[in-house]
């Protein structure tokens, strides 16, 4: 008799973190220092994060986790070039009076 591999799983009673504190917090710094208000969008898909987590549908959480953290990645990046474009009219702009 040959020994059997050992198999390795997530304990049953395991479960996923909940971010969504995380997730809610970055957003509404996105909407005071970079994205403006577009920042409100990833805010709301944190908020329905939160509830389907507390829910226990953590699927549909992952999957509002995942839309979130990508919206506050790309509407981080254009508020941030969206500021530097900014302030660098502003700076161009004062140096011409």
């Amino acid at each position: 008799m040959q020994p059997q591999p050992m198999q390795y799983s997530a304990p049953t009673g395991a479960q996923v973190p909940d971010r969504s504190t995380l997730c809610i917090v970055l957003s509404i710094i996105e909407i005071v220092v970079a994205g403006g208000l577009l920042a409100i969008i990833p805010l709301v898909f944190s908020i329905q994060y939160k509830s389907a987590y507390a829910a226990g549908d953590i699927a549909t959480a992952e999957a509002k986790h995942k839309t979130a953290r990508t919206l506050l990645i790309v509407f981080g990046i254009l508020g941030i070039i969206c500021d530097i474009f900014a302030f660098s009219q502003l700076a161009a702009g004062s140096a011409l009076v």
